[in-house]
């Protein structure tokens, strides 16, 4: 009665009834069901880790004036190296002991300059492979040779999280330098069917910000990058050329692009485009006026966080930001206020990416049902961010990707057309 009263007094009656609910049994059956893993390939993948790890030691130590060695996982060491020997520019303020961060996404950002950045982080990735990924799915497996991860529901954005093991850390093909994802693998007789949602939060950016350029970019099926960086470099060639006769233009769209969905600021986007901050904040300028209706997006949502305290996804669920009704009189309560800020135009965007797929799970489970497949012969095992694994027997893969890609499209109707590759 208590949560009755409550879902009634928030309008959630229908989020938690014909959303939530069902989708409970969604992940109760992928719980159930695991995914298989390649046991022997695992083990290859275990043993030849620590010589892969060693290969990207020597290659940062030659990275190093005069080539020593020293401790990567030393803060002290690392700033020394960074910031002293190749002179790179620390982001940030120093910390209590003394010296700056080397965070992931400083390290990202200098990665883009830098060789020995983009080194260290795969050596952390690797590092943190072996120590916590490969050592805990090793340690999981199922005696039939499944892993049957927890997945929580319930964290800021909406997202599902997975954990014991965490199987969402599998990185996306085009980062999978491990080759990780061959360690996933259906039974025989049957195989996996990976679909993927393209580009899903810049097209929900285009549904709430209602920007006539970046919807008239996805209802002609152009590449947003380059529609991006035609309009913001003023390029003669049409868009179908761009990502050809100028793809160092398109990173830059690229990364201007997804740090709209983050609100970064002109420090982050100078230093992950490699330019001053002065051009970072001249190409921030010219991004609001090619696509006006992104900036007028973010300061709605400033103003809606501001005079209610929270805001909401797509679907209607809330997040609530009490730090956007600070007054703003010191420096701490100024940064939990922008923070909050930043929070109120990505929670919308990254929640309602969450929506979206929740809703695209609950109806392809439901229609597997309805067309007659049993969980032996099609369903779900796995969801990592914007993409869904089924596990599915091999004379039905055509039928039931040709399914998942219908219900993932119209999961929802969007300003602009969803897209799901499988």
């Amino acid at each position: 009665q208590i949560f009755d009263q409550g879902l009634e007094k928030w309008g959630l009656e229908k989020v938690f009834y014909e959303l939530e609910m069902p989708y409970v049994f969604v992940l109760t059956d992928m719980e159930l069901a695991g995914v298989l893993i390649n046991r022997e390939k695992l083990e290859e993948f275990y043993g030849e880790a620590p010589d892969k790890l060693k290969a990207l030691e020597q290659r940062i130590f030659a990275c190093r004036p005069g080539g020593e060695e020293f401790n990567i996982g030393s803060q002290p060491q690392l700033n020394q190296v960074l910031f002293k020997e190749l002179g790179i520019k620390p982001l940030g303020e120093k910390g209590k002991s003394g010296y700056y961060s080397t965070k992931e996404e400083y390290m990202e950002v200098w990665a883009n300059k830098h060789e020995i950045c983009k080194l260290i982080l795969d050596y952390r990735k690797l590092d943190k492979l072996i120590g916590t990924y490969l050592t805990g799915l090793s340690k999981r497996i199922d005696p039939d040779g499944r892993i049957r991860s927890n997945f929580k529901r319930f964290i800021s954005t909406g997202r599902l999280s997975s954990s014991r093991p965490n199987l969402q850390n599998i990185p996306r093909p085009e980062n999978d330098l491990f080759g990780l994802r061959s360690l996933f693998i259906a039974p025989e007789g049957k195989t996996l069917i990976v679909a993927d949602y393209s580009q899903i939060e810049l097209r929900i950016l285009a549904h709430f910000s209602r920007d006539p350029k970046l919807m008239e970019a996805y209802m002609k099926g152009e590449d947003i990058h380059a529609a991006t960086a035609k309009a913001l470099f003023d390029l003669p060639e049409p868009v179908s050329e761009v990502k050809e006769k100028h793809g160092e233009l398109r990173s830059i769209a690229k990364n201007y692009n997804f740090a709209m969905v983050y609100e970064a600021g002109v420090k982050k986007l100078a230093a992950m485009t490699g330019t001053t901050e002065s051009r970072a904040k001249q190409l921030r300028e010219k991004y609001f006026d090619r696509f006006p209706g992104i900036e007028r997006y973010q300061q709605w949502m400033h103003y809606r966080a501001e005079r209610d305290g929270y805001v909401k996804t797509l679907v209607g669920r809330y997040r609530h930001l009490s730090a956007a009704q600070l007054p703003g009189k010191t420096k701490k309560e100024n940064a939990l206020k922008h923070g909050a800020f930043r929070q109120s135009s990505n929670t919308p965007i990254q929640g309602s990416a969450a929506d979206v797929i929740s809703i695209a799970m609950r109806n392809i489970n439901r229609r597997l049902k309805d067309e007659g497949y049993s969980r032996d012969e099609a369903q779900i095992v796995l969801q990592v961010h914007d993409e869904l694994i089924l596990e599915v027997v091999e004379e039905a893969a055509q039928e039931v990707a040709k399914l998942v890609k219908s219900e993932m499209e119209n999961a929802v109707k969007l300003r602009v057309p969803l897209v799901a590759d499988v």
